[in-house]
């Protein structure tokens, strides 16, 4: 069975019935982050979830960088969407200032009169999905996304491995709809792009859209569910982005600490070591590779590895080597 991590929502949120037959479900709340990275570095798909009035839960942004580490197939989901306070495209414009410019909705949000949301515009088919209907969407509404479209089609055609497809995106040809989509299920599922769904806790706006592709990627070629990597990968994972773990069984005192990582970081490391006011007694940067090598106390190196990993982008590989 496919293992999916939704990051920011409870197993009673509406995502959870969106998720379709087939897909093993654990839903991430950040209270446990030894668990919680332990079922991201196990799962094959994430839906990483924003608020739409809330925003990013700052903590999960750490989740993110395991999700581009491990390369996984995702998503990002915009929740609370029928809140009145509510702005799918300022949710957009965060995401992509946030993660990434290339991450973009495949569907926009129409809205009511009074602002409430009421249905979504596949950028694809440029059809309006409201309720259990279907139908295409009327020329003005349709001048409307014109751009949104433009800027997923290009960024498709960047990113999907079939050549044809994107030769014809490039030079202003538009295939079919149904082309278009098979391309995005494609994409998606071989993580070379990362589509921004929607969903609302009251009504089923974005249900059926996100079921309809989770079920997609889980059939389409290009995605292979690994086997969950060995343990002894697993605990590397964790001691990068949970450093901490180091440091139980150790007693109060000084210890020593050593830390490898690439050289474009050492100027940023350089300065947590400086704010922890030690000194390094190995300090070398050769072949883009740096080691810092010091003593330090126990109690300071609680706070001190979480800033070098934050510094680092989690690419630092750190090791006790003596008490």
């Amino acid at each position: 069975m496919t293992r999916i991590v939704v990051i920011g929502r409870s197993a009673n949120s509406t995502i959870a019935h969106a998720i379709p037959d087939g897909w093993s479900a654990t839903f991430l709340d950040g209270f446990d982050e030894s668990s919680d990275f332990r079922e991201i570095h196990r799962a094959q798909f994430a839906l990483f979830c924003m608020s739409a009035t809330v925003g990013f839960d700052i903590t999960f942004i750490k989740y993110w960088k395991a999700l581009e580490e491990l390369h996984m197939p995702r998503a990002v989901v915009v929740t609370d969407l029928d809140n009145p306070e509510a702005d799918f495209d300022e949710s957009c414009a965060l995401i992509a200032r946030v993660l990434d410019e290339g991450i973009l909705p495949v569907a926009l949000v129409l809205h009511e009169e009074d602002g409430s949301p009421a249905a979504l515009i596949d950028l694809f088919s440029l059809q309006v999905s409201q309720g259990e209907s279907l139908t295409d969407a009327e020329p003005e509404v349709v001048e409307l996304v014109m751009d949104a479209r433009e800027e997923l089609l290009q960024e498709i055609a960047t990113s999907i491995a079939n050549e044809s497809i994107s030769n014809q995106l490039m030079q202003g040809i538009t295939p079919s709809s149904s082309v278009l989509h098979s391309a995005l299920i494609n994409a998606v599922a071989t993580a070379v792009f990362i589509p921004v769904l929607t969903s609302a806790e009251s009504g089923i706006l974005g249900r059926r859209e996100m079921h309809a592709l989770l079920s997609e990627v889980l059939t389409d070629p290009g995605f292979e569910a690994e086997q969950p990597t060995d343990e002894g990968n697993m605990e590397g994972f964790l001691n990068r982005y949970l450093p901490q773990r180091l440091l139980e069984g150790n007693v109060d005192g000084e210890i020593t600490l050593s830390i490898n990582f690439p050289d474009e970081y050492a100027t940023e490391v350089d300065r947590e070591i400086s704010r922890a006011q030690v000194t390094a007694r190995i300090s070398t940067d050769r072949q883009g590779v740096s080691l810092r090598e010091f003593e330090i106390s126990r109690l300071t190196a609680m706070t001190f590895l979480t800033l070098i990993q934050n510094a680092c982008d989690y690419n630092a590989v750190v090791k006790i080597i003596a008490n």
